[in-house]
């Protein structure tokens, strides 16, 4: 996903109840979420593998409504240039990998990486990922957004890409509200 894309989800309008699919609905433009997309092509669902579902799943907690990566006010979404800047940006230095002006897109270019070196049709990787399909032949594959359970077995059988470490979900910041109620309770 697009960064902008991923900070305009909510959890109850945006995700599947079993927290298998992503569906790809608007982006944020400055600190508001916007109901229109990059292309038409992004209009879309992404779907997940078990990992990422079990990551997601411990990243949400209780939650059931609201932002996915919520500001400190839990109404507005979180800030692109926040989140690049004391999140991406602090554990791409302690990993050494970081390198001046590396942003959110990297993650699209190696996801792409990923489904070409496990063999994902190419009509399912335009469709992931938001790509438009130019040729008579994609347009007859139009109906792999149709078939679900296919898509999803493609996720389990392409994974992450890579070994994830045990609990690697970050904590969801507590809102201006929660924090009201932890001092007052």
């Amino acid at each position: 996903m697009r960064i902008a894309e991923a900070l305009a989800l909510d959890i109850e309008k945006h995700l599947s109840a079993d927290r298998t699919v992503v569906h790809v609905r608007g982006q944020v433009k400055g600190s508001k979420i916007v109901e229109y997309l990059k292309t038409n092509a992004s209009h879309r669902d992404i779907d997940l593998c078990p990992e990422v579902v079990a990551l997601l799943i411990e990243y949400i907690g209780d939650r059931t409504s609201g932002l996915l990566f919520p500001s400190e006010t839990g109404i507005t979404p979180r800030a692109y240039s926040n989140v690049r800047a004391r999140s991406l940006h602090p554990k791409l230095v302690k990993l050494n990998l970081y390198t001046p002006g590396a942003a959110f897109h990297m993650f699209r270019r190696f996801r792409s990486s990923v489904l070409v070196k496990k063999d994902c049709p190419e009509d399912l990787k335009k469709f992931w990922l938001a790509h438009e399909n130019k040729d008579i032949s994609a347009h007859y594959a139009e109906q792999i957004r149709e078939d679900v359970e296919w898509r999803q077995m493609k996720a389990k059988e392409i994974g992450v890409g890579f070994d994830l470490p045990p609990s690697v979900a970050p904590n969801v910041p507590k809102t201006h509200e929660e924090e009201k109620q932890i001092v007052w309770s």
